[in-house]
């Protein structure tokens, strides 16, 4: 759902797509939804505008909604598609009957240009609409571009189900008031908004995770293999009770268990990072120690909001710091199941050593699906609900049972 409202936010149409950017930051837009599990109100706004791509915020109110929370999306021109974070939402220059196809998570979606016409929705009779529609996984998007305000109504189908976007208000940002005389300044712009107060929350990792899942890694160090299995024994209010075991040779270690609890860190701020001319609003989490005192010297930038939250994308501390230069969508299979994951390339730096670092990142696993540096890699090879019934580790050693 989050892909239809960014969607139902987008700024350009034909031939005007690479002028989108003539709306300015405060333009609003509120969309009423019309869906099979709950009709709910959208509104977005543009907070940022820059070379070749805006920024939008949304945020959605209605039952089962938090109205606090907001999607943080970016609009950019990139090798001549308009481009909603990674995904091609239209191509430049195209006409009636033009197709193209995209890779979008583990399909592969096409895209047709359906032609010009004239559609009304809540916010009036819009002319000179472009109708577009993506077809992927047997879904069906349809959405309809005006040049006047952007994308003004979404349908998006699955099977009997059918969700409909519509723009109700569409109100461009306030003019800028010019000076009244030939030596009065312009008005001082408002103050940046105060940083939020901080405050403590716990980071657990196996959080999403019911007792008796486990997780089995092939790790290469120095061209040596091994496998480590993790898994969650008990959840209580005195923590998670771990269980670990790993296959070193010559012969697998005795599998451990250890009571482990969340970490609590301070939200000490929040920070936008631009990668790749993108930008990703990220909390700025520091530990808190045992004796209460925080470890302000120790920060980590995870992204907020969306699908990839508690994803890190920067660190800094006096051994280590961290920061990413690339990001991008991989899917990898693990037994049938898809991983979507968000793959985070950066730079780690330990003292003078700076190494390259790739990782796969999943929310809701204890530990990434995939990790990859210089003499250092991990992969997801295996899981289950049981630790009790997991198979003999590759080339034959058993595991054992606890």
């Amino acid at each position: 759902m989050n892909v239809l409202i960014g969607i139902a936010v987008a700024l350009c149409l034909q031939d005007e797509a690479t002028n989108f950017t003539r709306f300015k930051v405060g333009t609003k837009w509120v969309y009423t939804v019309r869906d099979p599990d709950g009709d709910y109100t959208s509104a977005s706004i543009l907070t940022e505008s820059q070379e070749g791509g805006i920024i939008l915020e949304t945020r959605r109110s209605g039952a089962g909604w938090d109205p606090a929370r907001k999607i943080v999306q970016n609009w950019i021109i990139k090798d001549g598609f308009l481009m909603m974070d990674s995904v091609p939402v239209f191509k430049l220059g195209s006409k009636k009957g033009d197709q193209w196809t995209y890779p979008l998570d583990a399909t592969v979606a096409t895209a047709t240009h359906e032609g010009v016409d004239e559609l009304r929705v809540p916010a009036g009779l819009y002319k000179d609409v472009v109708h577009m529609h993506q077809v992927f996984g047997g879904a069906h998007l349809h959405f309809w571009f005006s040049p006047a305000a952007g994308i003004i109504k979404t349908q998006f189908e699955l099977g009997p189900k059918v969700t409909v976007i519509e723009l109700q208000e569409f109100a461009s940002a306030p003019a800028e008031k010019p000076p009244s005389g030939p030596g009065e300044r312009p008005a001082p712009k408002p103050a940046a908004p105060r940083p939020q107060k901080a405050y403590t929350k716990p980071i657990d990792p196996w959080e999403r995770q019911e007792a008796g899942a486990w997780y089995r890694f092939k790790v290469t160090v120095a061209d040596k293999e091994y496998y480590d299995d993790v898994g969650l024994k008990t959840k209580s209010d005195a923590g998670n009770t771990l269980l670990a075991q790993s296959s070193k040779e010559p012969r697998p270690e005795p599998a451990t268990e250890a009571l482990s609890k969340p970490v609590m860190v301070q939200v000490v701020g929040e920070e936008t990072l631009r990668i790749q001319s993108r930008s990703y609003l990220c909390e700025i989490r520091s530990p808190i120690a045992a004796d209460g005192t925080v470890v302000i010297s120790d920060r980590e930038w995870t992204v907020k909001e969306g699908k990839h939250a508690g994803a890190l994308l920067k660190a800094d501390s006096p051994k280590r710091t961290l920061l990413a230069n690339k990001v991008w969508d991989n899917t990898i299979r693990v037994k049938g199941r898809e991983f979507d994951c968000w793959v985070v390339e950066a730079e780690s730096k330990t003292g003078d050593q700076a190494a390259a670092v790739k990782t796969w990142f999943f929310a809701g696993l204890p530990r990434a699906v995939r990790f990859e540096s210089d003499e250092t890699s991990s992969v997801l090879v295996d899981f289950g609900t049981d630790w009790s019934k997991r198979p003999m580790f590759p080339g034959g050693a058993p595991p054992e049972r606890k």
